[in-house]
């Protein structure tokens, strides 16, 4: 069985020849502290640094053109540490500010003289929202019903083809609409509070904003990529349980049964605190939940999410941070039994490797011990 045999056969909730580890790289930001010269020249190919790293292939891509109407302008203007950025539309003008850190990365104890480091992270957060006033959601309406898609089919299927069998190529998309407005255009105190004092208009924004989305994954189904990501990092520190099943629930239905119809699946990615939401997860039928946190950066114990999902959802789990980023090889290597342990016989599970600068060695360690014991049934 190829690595993308295996990955599809857990995807489908079978039994694999081994529990598939594969480091997470989504993005310029998640990749490892140090690596050889020539895989650090722009742009990164964020694939042969996985190839590097070892383990198996989740390659995630998002090649798809959001074309706007002629009349919609965007710009964007940084000063010193804040990006301006402006849309321009028939209905009005949205404005947002994001305050940009520099965060040094950690310092490894053993440095391979053949490698350089990857240097710091350029991290973002938004400090002002576009939606400033009730107004500001007509904008955001007519932006998502004048927005369409135009999905690169020739770079996906050279994707798929430079994966070969080494793993899965994995399409991501659009979160939920409640989501959407927390994390992009109003925040998420304005977002609570528009919620109280106007509810048809945010409902009637949200409707308008699912519409679009959908029509995004109906076209998704017709690419030839089998595995389709839902971005979306709803957690309890953000909305209540309640308005996780009255707004996004139904939407996140919606999504895989577009993907079922057409024999696709679905991965959801939530990586914050979920505890309380595992069994309305279970009701979205989506295929897996991509980024699973077990204490102590997330709340959801694995044994907890194992025995509320069943056979129904993979657990894509990884490993906390803080321990790859700061313990040695030995402790990344006790904290990857001790996974196993939890989720034996380990069917319905995948574990990934958030490789935000971490040392190569804590990567590394994680892969070599689990090609030794996570052969399935695991039995430790």
């Amino acid at each position: 069985m190829t690595p993308k045999e295996n990955l599809l056969t857990v995807f489908q909730h079978k039994n694999p020849q081994w529990v598939p580890c594969t480091p997470h790289i989504a993005n310029e930001y998640n990749i490892p502290g140090q690596l050889p010269e020539e895989l650090l020249k722009k742009p990164l190919d964020r694939l042969e640094i996985s190839r590097y790293v070892g383990g198996d292939v989740l390659y995630e891509i998002s090649p798809v053109k959001f074309i706007t109407p002629s009349e919609v302008k965007s710009s964007s203007e940084r000063k010193s540490n804040v990006v301006i950025k402006t849309i321009e539309a028939p209905l009005g003008n949205l404005s947002s500010q994001e305050q940009v850190t520099i965060v040094k990365p950690p310092v490894c104890r053993e440095m391979d003289k053949e490698l350089v480091s990857a240097g710091p992270i350029e991290l973002s957060r938004i400090r002002e929202f576009p939606v400033k006033s009730v107004q500001d959601y007509k904008i955001v309406r007519y932006l998502y019903e004048n927005t369409k898609y135009e999905f690169q089919i020739e770079e996906i299927e050279q994707s798929i083809n430079r994966v070969g069998e080494d793993g899965v190529v994995v399409l991501s998309g659009p979160g939920t609409p409640l989501y959407g407005l927390i994390s992009q255009y109003a925040g998420v105190e304005k977002t609570i509070y528009d919620l109280s004092d106007h509810l048809e208009e945010v409902q009637e924004t949200m409707e308008v904003m699912a519409e679009s989305n959908y029509q995004w994954y109906q076209q998704a189904v017709s690419t030839k990529v089998q595995v389709i990501r839902c971005s979306d990092d709803s957690d309890t520190g953000l909305i209540s349980p309640e308005m996780f099943r009255k707004y996004s629930v139904p939407v996140l239905k919606r999504y895989a049964e577009i993907c079922h119809n057409q024999g696709k699946l679905l991965m959801l990615h939530m990586c914050g605190h979920i505890r309380d939401f595992l069994s309305l997860l279970k009701e979205t039928n989506v295929d897996a939940i991509h980024g699973l946190c077990p204490p102590s950066t997330g709340n959801t114990p694995l044994k907890l999410a194992r025995s509320i999902f069943g056979r129904e959802i993979v657990i894509i789990a990884r490993i906390d941070p803080p321990i790859l980023l700061e313990g040695s090889p030995e402790k990344v290597s006790a904290t990857v039994i001790e996974m196993l342990k939890e989720v034996a016989p380990a069917d319905n599970f995948i574990l990934i490797i958030p490789c935000g600068r971490a040392p190569l060695q804590n990567l590394r360690s994680a892969i070599t011990t689990m090609k030794k014991y996570g052969k399935y049934p695991v039995k430790i």
